[in-house]
């Protein structure tokens, strides 16, 4: 789904602004977006087989929560960095 909404953002705004991309750019963005698809419903299907639905609510809880940490520092950081 987020591959396809960024893609539709992506088009409109590329739309917009009348830019052009080569047929075989669209092409090599179309596999590479197809592959990840198909690795991350791959990677889904056996996780679900070795964790229990409750196990792995935590664990993507967890990885969002660090991800959403490390954006935060990352702007925190980029602000102390710009005071000085």
């Amino acid at each position: 789904m987020a591959v396809s909404l960024d893609s539709f953002g992506i088009g409109i705004t590329y739309g917009i602004r009348r830019i052009r991309i080569p047929f075989i750019s669209l092409l090599v963005i179309m596999l590479i977006s197809s592959v990840m698809v198909i690795v991350a419903m791959t990677m889904g299907t056996v996780i679900r087989l070795l964790l229990l639905p409750k196990y792995a609510e935590m664990i993507g809880g967890i990885i969002l929560v660090l991800i959403g940490l490390s954006e935060l520092v990352l702007v925190l950081h980029y602000l102390i960095i710009q005071s000085f």
